[in-house]
């Protein structure tokens, strides 16, 4: 049994002194009296994101051939695990890059209005919603304001989201009726023959601010989609618009253009139903409930009015069930 004990101790040493980059090494080594060791590499497809090292001290255990085979399955899953979080941050930031794109990256400067918007991810960043906004204008005196909500997510939903800005930016330069803009688009979107695109639909609501007349007059048409809200100057709110067709599901959508006036101090607000929705299943807005939150923010600037819309509907909740987007366009007193 001595000489069994005197061997294992042999090799102990031999594999420490081995191991050991220099003297100095070798003498922390012993002192903390590491009787075996192993270091495993973390492989996955094939390349190396790290090692783990295993050391056996007081308990005097040397690892053997069992202890080697779990280190090694330790060392795969540790590996997947670090790949998978790689490939997770990648997604995210093209996720984030690509929605980036799609939303305009300031808002203009609109004569006589204030101006405020929001785009709140359901997916954390991790995949790209359906959900949009644009602001826009074809002569100094005639903007847009668009808000649109494009039937499911990713790179699919994007595409078709990519296509009905860009298509609503280019119908206005060519006719200045929202309706007449959302039918271009509605017809566009049925002729499109590529697989990402075909089958897709869309809701927009689609607003024309006519700058030259006193007070603005704003012209709304909607397809599908919620009806702007408007929190006027005394702190009552009412719809503006009528109820409209899907985009891109039948070749003549009802589509309707209905004009108000925008006098100072009223805010028109525009929104997805990923706001009303935010709380759904249990709690979801009508126009009464809309009404009631955003007259909880009357008399505040556009930014005011988004930010206590966004409160009231997400609650404590951490993130809503859908995407929500919001444009809110103040007119500024005289």
């Amino acid at each position: 049994m001595r000489a069994i004990a005197e061997r294992a101790a042999y090799r102990r040493e031999f594999s420490i002194a081995v191991a050991a980059r220099d003297e100095g090494h070798l003498a922390l080594l012993r002192s903390i009296g590491m009787t075996s060791a192993m270091i495993v590499p973390m492989l996955t497809h094939g390349t190396v994101v790290g090692v783990i090292t295993f050391v056996s001290a007081e308990t005097g255990h040397a690892f053997e051939g069992a202890d080697l085979t779990l280190a090694e399955s330790l060392a795969s899953r540790a590996a997947t695990a670090i790949e998978n979080s790689r490939l997770y941050a990648a997604r995210s930031a093209i996720a984030r890059t690509l929605q980036a794109s799609l939303l305009p990256p300031a808002l203009p400067e609109v004569p006589g209005f204030e101006l405020a918007a929001h785009y709140h991810s359901a997916s954390e960043g991790t995949e790209v919603g359906g959900d949009f906004y644009d602001v826009f204008n074809t002569a100094e005196d005639q903007w847009y304001a668009v808000v649109g909500d494009v039937c499911g997510k990713g790179a699919e939903a994007a595409a078709v989201t990519a296509m009905a800005r860009y298509t609503i930016r280019a119908a206005a330069v060519r006719r200045r009726s929202p309706a007449g803009i959302l039918r271009l688009l509605s017809e566009a979107m049925l002729r499109e023959d590529s697989p990402d695109l075909v089958g897709r639909f869309c809701t927009i609501a689609c607003l024309h601010l006519d700058l030259s007349r006193t007070p603005a007059r704003a012209t709304v048409a909607v397809g599908g989609h919620p009806l702007p809200a408007v929190l006027r100057a005394d702190g009552t709110v009412e719809e503006l618009g009528t109820p409209g067709t899907l985009l891109g599901l039948v070749e003549r959508p009802e589509l309707h253009d209905r004009a108000g006036d925008v006098h100072p101090g009223d805010t028109v607000v525009l929104y997805t139903d990923g706001l009303t929705e935010a709380g759904a299943p249990e709690r979801v807005w009508d126009s009464a409930d809309l009404a009631e939150a955003l007259q909880g923010a009357a008399g505040g600037s556009p930014q005011q009015v988004v930010d206590h819309a966004l409160r009231e509907a997400l609650g404590v909740q951490p993130a809503p069930r859908d995407d929500i987007a919001v444009v809110a366009l103040r007119a500024r007193a005289a």
